[in-house]
């Protein structure tokens, strides 16, 4: 049992002729030393432990500190990295956006040179087109002219058979002047041949334009194109009669 100062203050010593008894004072002053070491060694672990309690305290508050900082920094990062998020997110739409307006500026600048060059092409075709059936009209009107031209020869030719140079000419009984006979049928003939090659020559001309501008629209897939066919179906003036003079 530890010694209390109580027990110290009501402890009573038998007297005697020359005072206390020694051994008692003693054992209690040994009792009380023993007692108090005890304590003071105690006190000592106590110290000790408070310490090291006190350590281990500072080290808490300090992993305590380390932590809150780092929640902190933890939370701080997070903050910049969900701004940097945004900030990328947004750059990201207006990039997008942009991009979206540039390619949809594009494709209607696409489709309006599509559509302006479709028009020239159909412009260009139905002009041309309009040029071969006007050529085509002029190349008819020719070869009317020219069966007019050579129905007239033809009648020509009949009229001078049956005028009365030849008639005289055959008639054995007239008397005609050969000479004058060959100068109306040399000048008819060479009226003839100039006739037949102006005929010829317009006929080729005519053809090779034709051609030409057949030639030139046969790449181009364009509305003009049944127009083309319509010209070339169209009928063609042939002369399929034979006039024989004779």
């Amino acid at each position: 049992m530890v010694l209390t100062p109580k027990d110290i203050q009501d402890k009573n010593f038998r007297s005697q002729i020359r005072g206390y008894d020694r051994n008692q004072v003693d054992g209690f002053l040994d009792q009380i030393i023993q007692d108090y070491s005890q304590q003071f060694d105690y006190i000592h672990d106590l110290e000790q432990q408070l310490k090291t309690s006190q350590k281990d305290l500072s080290d808490a508050q300090q992993q305590i500190s380390y932590f809150n900082e780092l929640q902190n920094t933890v939370n701080e990062s997070i903050i910049v990295a969900q701004n940097a998020a945004d900030q990328v997110k947004g750059q990201a739409n207006i990039q997008a956006q942009t991009l979206l307006k540039q390619t949809r500026a594009r494709v209607e600048k696409m489709v309006d040179q599509a559509i302006a060059h479709s028009q020239d092409l159909i412009h260009d075709a139905k002009v041309k087109a309009q040029q071969l059936v006007e050529q085509t009209q002029r190349i008819q009107r020719q070869l009317q002219q020219d069966y007019t031209n050579l129905q007239s020869v033809a009648q020509a030719q009949q009229s001078l058979l049956q005028s009365t140079p030849w008639q005289q000419l055959v008639d054995k009984e007239n008397s005609v002047d050969v000479s004058t006979i060959e100068a109306q049928a040399k000048e008819y003939l060479n009226n003839l041949s100039q006739l037949a090659y102006s005929i010829k020559n317009n006929a080729t001309d005519s053809q090779s334009q034709k051609q030409s501008l057949t030639n030139s629209d046969s790449e181009k897939q364009t509305p003009a194109q049944n127009e083309y066919k319509d010209i070339d179906n169209s009928p063609k003036i042939v002369d399929n009669q034979n006039h024989n003079p004779n």
